[in-house]
């Protein structure tokens, strides 16, 4: 139609870490049921790109993943385009703009409410535990060994939380999906837990880990199995556009 203006492309800057892959799979839900513009750009940390003049002009806070939106200018900042920083945030933004149809996410506000718990445990809680395990065991310095266990315990904690939701309170069926009524519904929660418990093994979990959490390993699988998250999971984040 002759003066409509069409939308500009999204842009977002990412890594391909388990807080990049919690948008990445997002967005690629996104692209398989609306026709919506979004670029990627992966930052390559060990440059330093994160702290540089540019991007804490974009995140103040210097870290991945950002959502660039030329849509809409920055508030108070004309001329700056709106940004979005944490990966919660940044979902949910998407979530707001984009999935107008709530297809990864619910009306009724119970499930949203649900939906909307998981996440935050998912980030706050899974999402701490995983990123601290990983870290101690990658750089902390000889004889860290019980803060090394102090951190894979508090995992295990969290994965048999996960574990313990999933099955159902007796005698109700074990759910398929995080949030939603009976047996549960693809959404937004699935997407930003399945991330960490996929790195679980760089987290000095023993290999037979999931082997004891039957409906986790059961729900990992099943999210693990979409062509969207393997895409938003996948190498083509790991190299710049």
């Amino acid at each position: 139609m002759a003066g409509t203006k069409s939308p500009r492309r999204l842009r977002l800057i990412t890594i391909n870490t388990p807080k990049g892959q919690e948008v990445q799979i997002f967005v690629e839900e996104l692209k398989a049921k609306y026709d919506f513009k979004l670029i990627h750009q992966v930052c390559d940390v060990r440059k330093g790109f994160q702290k540089s003049e540019e991007f804490l002009k974009l995140n103040p806070n210097g870290k991945i993943p950002v959502l660039i939106d030329n849509n809409h200018n920055a508030l108070n900042i004309s001329g700056h385009p709106f940004c979005i920083m944490e990966s919660p945030a940044i979902v949910d933004y998407l979530s707001v703009r984009i999935d107008k149809k709530r297809l990864f996410s619910f009306t009724h506000p119970l499930e949203r409410c649900e939906m909307e718990q998981w996440i935050t445990w998912g980030i706050s809680e899974l999402g701490y535990m995983t990123d601290e395990c990983i870290h101690f065991l990658r750089y902390a310095p000889q004889g860290q060994g019980k803060v090394i266990e102090h951190h894979t315990r508090n995992l295990l904690v969290a994965y048999h939380a996960l574990e313990r939701h999933l099955s159902g309170p007796p005698p109700l069926a074990a759910q398929d999906y995080i949030a939603g009524c009976g047996k549960g519904t693809y959404s937004i929660a699935d997407m930003v837990t399945w991330p960490s418990i996929n790195v679980n093994h760089l987290c000095g979990l023993e290999a037979s880990t999931l082997d004891d959490l039957p409906h986790v390993k059961a729900w990992f699988v099943r999210i693990g199995s979409r062509r969207q998250v393997i895409s938003g999971s996948s190498s083509k984040y790991e190299t710049a556009l």
